[in-house]
């Protein structure tokens, strides 16, 4: 990333809620808009999940992992200043709550058709709750706010939006397994392998 960028300056997404039989995240209530066409490839195996099950959860029983794609968005920005270069900003939107995040560029993300990536086959994805303009106004926010906790940039600059945004699914990995006696629930980022616990 150049010197003129401004990077990532948040944790990664995480997915909130879970609900029988659907992947966490999934809530009623209608459509906010079109599902993901494009998938994130995974960055996480099955294989690290499971290691990581066994490290964590020793003696762990039924275990069970899904791999589902959590909507997303992500919005590219530029920022113009009198007699500067524009610096860019990117932020990534969760379309199911509405949080944004400060993100580095994806542009050498090789997205793939999310019809051709391996997901399971009992899980429903989550589903998209965020319009596209409640999406990017979370961004715009977002990265107004770093803006304006970065003393050094001229507050006469101007925020633009650069192109259209980008609807796509993110990895994740949901972890089903009776420990101790209790269910077991975890949400595994399929990017970052960061987890998340829903019940214990």
């Amino acid at each position: 990333m150049g010197r003129d960028d401004i990077g990532a300056e948040a944790e990664s997404p995480a997915a909130p809620g879970t609900a029988p039989g659907t992947a966490p995240g999934t809530a009623p209530g209608a459509a906010g808009g079109a599902a993901p066409t494009l998938a994130w490839p995974a960055q996480i195996s099955q294989e690290f999940v499971l290691g990581w099950v066994k490290r964590r959860l020793p003696g762990a029983e039924q275990v069970r992992t899904e791999l589902y794609h959590h909507p997303m968005m992500g919005v590219a920005f530029r920022w113009r200043r009198p007699l500067a270069q524009p610096m860019l900003a990117h932020a990534l939107v969760d379309l199911v709550g509405g949080r944004a995040f400060a993100a580095d560029h994806w542009e050498d993300v090789g997205f793939r058709p999310i019809d051709d990536v391996p997901t399971s086959s009992t899980v429903k994805p989550p589903k998209r709750l965020i319009s596209d303009d409640d999406g990017r106004d979370s961004a715009r926010r977002l990265i107004n706010g770093v803006l304006l906790r970065r003393r050094r940039l001229d507050l006469a600059g101007r925020l633009e939006e650069i192109g259209e945004p980008l609807i796509f699914g993110k990895p994740n990995w949901w972890v089903q397994a009776t420990h101790g006696g209790k269910a077991v629930e975890v949400v595994i980022d399929g990017l970052s392998g960061n987890h998340y616990v829903f019940s214990a």
